[in-house]
């Protein structure tokens, strides 16, 4: 929540903590927006941001979209712990699976 509001970080780091403020609530619809805002502005964030749009999106029950969302930056599939988490979201097990020995939670 302190990165959110810290303005010595720069503006894509304060908009990513803001979304995972809504993320970690649970507040998917707010969180899908938040990230879906961010996806481009930088790289190094993307697989992160994608991965977190989907699960919003899973846990919305649009499973269209968050099959479309995976499917937005292709190059991310050649991360074999991307690649396994997006397997993993694509297969509607996520809900099931969390917090029973399911992908670590820095991968979502």
């Amino acid at each position: 929540k302190a990165a959110s509001f810290d303005s010595t970080l720069p503006l894509v780091i304060r908009e990513f903590a803001m979304a995972a403020q809504y993320y970690y609530q649970e507040d998917w619809v707010n969180a899908y927006a938040s990230y879906y805002a961010l996806v481009g502005r930088d790289s190094t964030l993307d697989g992160n941001v994608i991965l977190r749009m989907a699960k919003s999106l899973l846990m919305l029950g649009d499973y269209d979209r968050m099959r479309q969302t995976l499917s937005m930056k292709k190059g991310l599939e050649k991360n074999p712990a991307w690649a396994r988490e997006a397997a993993f979201l694509r297969s509607g097990l996520y809900g099931e699976q969390e917090g029973q020995g399911g992908l670590p939670e820095v991968l979502y």
